[in-house]
């Protein structure tokens, strides 16, 4: 009966239980933009897009004395978790169930999908590291095939 019953909350894009940085939610009622929060998520994407890092960002909220929904300190991971969320954009996610325009929308489509395509090039984001191309995956493999061949 409770998975049945989280199933239809899902269904009908009720809050689940799962709180989240920049909404409130009540019990068989949607989620609702929380107007303390919200601007702290669009603040994330807005420097991030500027070309801050993620670990800048997080120093600075937790400076300002902001917290994460679950009352923890930003860490590059709590930035990179919401910079992927799609509830941003207005996508209800629950399971496998996912209702677009479910969610009140708190982050412009375009800015949401700049910052994604920052993340997947490494351009000031993916935590510093940069994500390598398949080329260089390509020859990183052969390189060691031709040294594990003894072919130098």
């Amino acid at each position: 009966n409770v998975l049945r019953g989280l199933k239809h909350n899902a269904e009908n894009c009720l809050y689940n239980g799962r709180k989240l940085l920049g909404y409130t939610g009540k019990v068989n009622e949607k989620y609702c933009v929380d107007e303390q929060t919200a601007p702290i998520v669009r603040k994330i994407f807005q420097e991030f897009t500027d070309g801050k890092k993620m670990r800048e960002i997080a120093n600075d909220l937790n400076e300002m004395g902001c917290r994460t929904s679950k009352n923890n300190s930003f860490t590059e991971k709590a930035i990179w978790h919401i910079l992927k969320n799609r509830a941003y954009i207005g996508e209800y996610h629950y399971g496998d169930i996912v209702v677009p325009g479910g969610m009140p929308v708190i982050i412009a489509e375009s800015q949401f999908n700049q910052a994604q395509a920052m993340m997947a090039t490494g351009k000031k984001g993916n935590r510093g590291r940069k994500i390598k191309t398949e080329e260089d995956v390509d020859f990183l493999v052969s390189a060691l095939w031709t040294l594990l061949r003894g072919e130098f």
